[in-house]
């Protein structure tokens, strides 16, 4: 159980938990949280899915940091308004995977 074990080791878990997240992505689950934890493992074994990982990171910063300015800077009833939309967002995905898993 040496170094070539533990590398092919962390591949194929790598490999077993994007094709979860895949999956979890259509299903409800932990679909992106798993996808992201799978290529990390990957990513120590890849250059070019690290480099993705280093891309995609400076984008989501950069979306983050947009969002949280304009957050601050926006009145208290856009502020509200976001919140009331993003629940019924989350309340009618929530409501539809039930309608599809159990209807």
């Amino acid at each position: 159980m040496g170094k070539p074990f533990w590398r092919i080791a962390q591949i194929a878990i790598g490999i077993i938990l994007v094709i979860g997240g895949i999956i979890f992505c259509f299903i409800p689950g932990p679909g992106l949280p798993l996808i992201f934890i799978g290529a990390g493992f990957l990513a120590k074994h890849s250059l070019a899915i690290a480099r993705a990982m280093d891309w995609l990171e400076l984008r989501l910063r950069k979306g983050a940091r947009w969002g949280k300015s304009w957050w601050l800077r926006t009145s208290t009833f856009a502020r509200y308004a976001v919140v009331v939309i993003g629940t019924a967002v989350a309340g009618g995905t929530g409501y539809g995977a039930y309608k599809v898993m159990f209807d």
